[in-house]
């Protein structure tokens, strides 16, 4: 299970609380030894973060911005093999595979997730495809909070058709 309602600031005791959890910081910041002094790969550069504050980007164009950062194929999901190959998609290989055994939280400074490029991630490691992403987000008020979890059949099926 992939989860995204901790934050930096809860980390300590979410880690206290779920011992056998899994926790991967994705931001900027160096939080924790194993982030590098750059930032994760899956944060977004300070120039795309920086020019969205200013400028007061929605969640779509911040989204649709990140997606094209990290170098993303958007008619594929990040396990379909056309997906061009990058250190983006081998962290979400990893993150996935740990995902399928342990739970999974996706950890950031913004304590709003559904604000947070934590769900952008979240949605990739469920299998949507970028450009399903800007689709429901577009369609959904300009938030991914709202997706639903689906079981393992719906992903199963939801897979199928996304990729």
């Amino acid at each position: 299970m992939i989860h995204t309602e901790c934050y930096v600031a809860k980390l300590e005791l979410f880690q206290k609380t779920l011992p056998t959890a899994y926790f991967e910081v994705i931001t900027r910041k160096q939080y924790v030894p194993e982030t590098p002094k750059q930032g994760h790969i899956l944060s977004p550069s300070w120039k795309l973060l920086m020019t969205a504050k200013r400028e007061k980007w929605s969640y779509e164009q911040y989204a649709i911005a990140l997606l094209h950062e990290w170098g993303l194929e958007f008619s594929y999901g990040f396990m379909d093999t056309r997906q061009p190959k990058n250190t983006v998609i081998d962290k979400l290989h990893e993150l996935y595979w740990i995902s399928q055994t342990q739970n999974l939280y996706l950890i950031c400074t913004e304590s709003a997730s559904y604000k947070c490029h934590r769900e952008i991630v979240k949605a990739l490691l469920l299998g949507w495809s970028p450009s399903r992403i800007i689709d429901y987000i577009h369609t959904h008020f300009d938030t991914l909070r709202a997706y639903p979890l689906p079981t393992e059949e719906g992903l199963l099926k939801a897979r199928s058709v996304i990729v």
